[in-house]
């Protein structure tokens, strides 16, 4: 009689024993008994002959015994991500070139051209793979490959995967583990000094208001969806203020494009399109193409308004007598430079009727001021190089020039 060998797989089919069972203390279990079960039970690799023969010499087959064993595969490793860009920025002030620390700059927008490097992954490393004692591969399990935290703005690099790159121009923006280059910088709060001032080469759109002494300057269009106090706002293109503008005598608008704002006191404001207000009061406003108050209260009063078309009003003037200064006429080419600082002198010549060289940027065609309800005394109205002062209050009149003079005449 044979002795009877009995072989145990475990389910993963990385290791084997056996058990053998004599029948008789006397007989001898060979090695070659042993190895033809183990060859017929299908096991290829990782068989322990040492482990089996130091058995075999003992005959010692009282408990089970370890035959073969696989070598388990070797994971790979996740690839890994390595951001090229600070995410998280500590608003601290500006160390000027001087010495100096300027207390309204925070640096709270990192800014960021198309194209550039934003974040960089590694391609997750192979691993190695296993076997099982039947001599069939176990396949590695392969490492991760991240994904990149895109969001709006950035893209894959088409060159190399590896790469994620801003899609266009803005700013970075690191927000629930997204990173993204958004176009349009938005603020939920007031410009102050928690966020100094604001500086985007993009659009920007402030949930707030502008507190005094700071400065908004956007390459594009300002949305102010609160009011502005004392600031200085400077847009290449549109600025729109919804609750409007308190210049406390120190204030400044300036836009290459249009001016929409609710209300414009003691303040400056120019720009190379029109400006459309509520009311005007104690303000220097110079537009290139026309100035337009005849929503809500309708008014221009004090100061001087300067433009080269159409100013468009309910009232002109106040019922105590303010002056207030209307001129159409040309303007000088660079009005509209935030760095130019206009004065009255620039338009208003009362001893001379020579035109400035630099006055070349014309007023409109037959242009008018019109005051749709009211104009009261204190007015001084200058069209081109004529003029007309009110002596008397004057209801729904326009004026404009007639046979080389200005005319005020009802409007029907």
């Amino acid at each position: 009689m044979n002795a009877k060998i009995r072989i145990k797989v475990s389910n993963d089919k990385m290791s084997a024993s056996l058990l053998v069972g004599r029948p008789n203390e006397d007989y001898l279990v060979t090695m070659e008994e042993i190895l033809d079960a183990i060859d017929k039970e299908g096991i290829k690799f990782g068989i322990d002959t040492d482990r089996i023969q130091a058995a075999v010499d003992n005959q010692s087959f009282l408990a089970e015994i370890p035959c073969a064993k696989g070598v388990p595969s070797t994971p790979g490793k996740d690839g890994t991500l390595k951001f090229a860009v600070p995410i998280k920025r500590e608003l601290k002030p500006r160390i000027k070139d001087d010495g100096s620390v300027d207390y309204f700059d925070l640096g709270l927008i990192n800014e960021i051209d198309e194209g550039r490097l934003l974040c960089r992954r590694t391609r997750p490393v192979p691993g190695i793979d296993g076997m099982d004692v039947f001599g069939n591969i176990v396949p590695y399990a392969p490492g991760y490959y991240p994904e990149f935290p895109m969001g709006e703005g950035t893209q894959i690099s088409s060159i190399d995967d590896t790469k994620l790159v801003a899609a266009n121009n803005g700013y970075i923006n690191f927000e629930n583990d997204i990173i993204s280059v958004p176009k349009v910088f938005k603020l939920n709060s007031d410009v102050n000094v928690s966020t100094g001032n604001i500086k985007f080469r993009g659009d920007i759109v402030i949930n707030g208001s502008v507190r005094e002494g700071f400065c908004v300057i956007s390459g594009g269009n300002i949305t102010i969806n609160g009011a502005v106090e004392g600031a200085k706002i400077i847009a290449a293109g549109n600025v729109i203020i919804s609750q409007g503008f308190t210049g406390m005598s120190q204030g400044s608008i300036y836009s290459g494009g249009n001016i929409k704002c609710r209300y414009m006191q003691n303040m400056t404001a120019k720009c190379a399109g029109s400006i459309e207000t509520e009311y005007a009061l104690h303000s220097i406003l110079y537009a290139q193409n026309e100035i337009v108050a005849t929503s809500g209260r309708g008014t221009i009063a004090g100061g001087i308004t300067c433009t080269c078309g159409n100013v468009t009003t309910k009232n002109l003037g106040a019922d105590t007598y303010v002056q207030t200064k209307i001129i159409i006429d040309d303007l000088p080419q660079n009005f509209w430079d935030p760095n130019y600082e206009p004065n009255e002198e620039d338009m208003i010549n009362d001893d001379s009727v020579e035109i400035k060289e630099e006055m070349n940027i014309p007023m409109s065609a037959n242009p008018q001021v019109v005051a749709k309800d009211r104009a009261f005394p204190g007015i001084r109205i200058q069209i081109g190089l004529r003029f007309y002062e009110l002596e008397n209050e004057l209801k729904c009149t326009k004026f404009r020039l007639e046979n080389n003079d200005i005319s005020a005449t009802p409007i029907f």
